[in-house]
């Protein structure tokens, strides 16, 4: 009977590990992720197959337009899609340090152009004051000699008693006063002129530190007027940097870009990448715009990469610019 109970108790503690075991496994199972589900296979594109994808216009040739200085846009001229001359004004760049340095020119010239109309007055007042007074030196040369002479014979008839003294002495003052006159005009003749010849001078160095000046006040009005981004073709804006206000300086060598030949046009597309990889470089396209009607343009794609394809045609319509949607049917090989 001993035996019996033994027995009975080995089979359920049996029973019960039995039990654990399994229900050990059955959690684990349940918390191990799920397998994750295949991947589809790719699809497999049949050859012939045409592929229209849509995209953007734009022009093969783009001129850059750098900013002419450092400063900050103070005005855009233009907007993205007008067209454009050479020679026209894009933008206006305000650059402080040229234009304080162009108004102290200013100044300078300003300073430099009154000094230099002082002194110009002021020897025409001194040359005509010289021709007075070499007129009046000269009358007075004239007046001494006369009574020089006039002197030399009452002295002559004094001295053998045929003049009265009165009538000598009075030749003798007047002949000592014309001679006292003339050498005071010779003097104020001398100084003046002396003068005259000093304002000349210092004129003559006004007018080239005038000129100094007048050189620096326009190159600092053209360094400013450089301020002034022009165009460098004929073309459409396709792209433009930025606003006013904006800081901008010379290494932003695409402040604004114009697309020029505007005949050589192409399209950029971005079609699967199951197509990118069935498009050669070389293959024919064509392309087709609304705006134009849908009318078919043959093209080429002459680039494939980074995600893109280009396709290349020229442009029959003027009107065809760049910026406009395009239709790309191209058929893979």
């Amino acid at each position: 009977m001993h035996k019996n109970r033994l027995v009975g108790g080995a089979a359920v503690i049996a029973f019960l590990a039995a039990a654990a075991g399994g229900g050990t496994w059955w959690w684990r199972g349940r918390n191990q992720p799920a397998p994750a589900p295949a991947a589809p296979a790719p699809a497999v594109l049949p050859a012939g197959m045409e592929v229209s994808v849509p995209g953007k216009i734009r022009a093969q040739n783009i001129v850059q337009v750098p900013p002419t200085t450092d400063g900050e846009v103070e005005q855009y001229f233009v907007e993205i899609g007008d067209e454009v001359y050479e020679g026209q004004i894009l933008a206006r760049i305000k650059n402080q340090q040229l234009e304080a340095e162009r108004d102290l020119a200013n100044e300078e010239l300003e300073r430099a152009q009154n000094r230099y109309n002082l002194l110009e007055a002021a020897v025409i007042a001194a040359r005509l004051e010289e021709s007075r007074a070499a007129a009046d030196a000269s009358r007075a040369r004239d007046e001494r000699a006369r009574t020089e002479k006039l002197y030399a014979r009452q002295d002559l008839l004094f001295r053998e008693g045929a003049t009265p003294r009165l009538v000598y002495e009075k030749a003798q003052k007047d002949a000592s006063a014309a001679r006292n006159e003339a050498e005071t005009a010779e003097v104020k003749a001398r100084h003046i002129a002396e003068r005259v010849q000093a304002l000349s001078k210092d004129m003559e160095a006004a007018r080239k530190a005038l000129e100094e000046k007048r050189e620096a006040q326009e190159s600092a009005a053209e360094e400013l007027k450089a301020a002034e981004i022009l165009s460098p073709t004929n073309g459409i804006v396709v792209a433009r940097r930025g606003a006013a206000g904006e800081p901008v300086n010379r290494a932003m060598a695409d402040l604004l870009q114009i697309a020029t030949e505007l005949g050589a046009l192409e399209v950029v597309i971005e079609p699967e990448q199951a197509v990118l990889d069935r498009l050669p470089e070389g293959s024919p396209a064509v392309v087709q715009i609304a705006e134009m009607g849908g009318e078919p343009l043959p093209g080429i794609v002459h680039t494939v990469r980074d995600g893109q394809a280009i396709v290349a045609f020229q442009s029959p319509n003027p009107a065809i610019k760049p910026g406009l949607s395009a239709q790309v049917r191209v058929k893979l090989p």
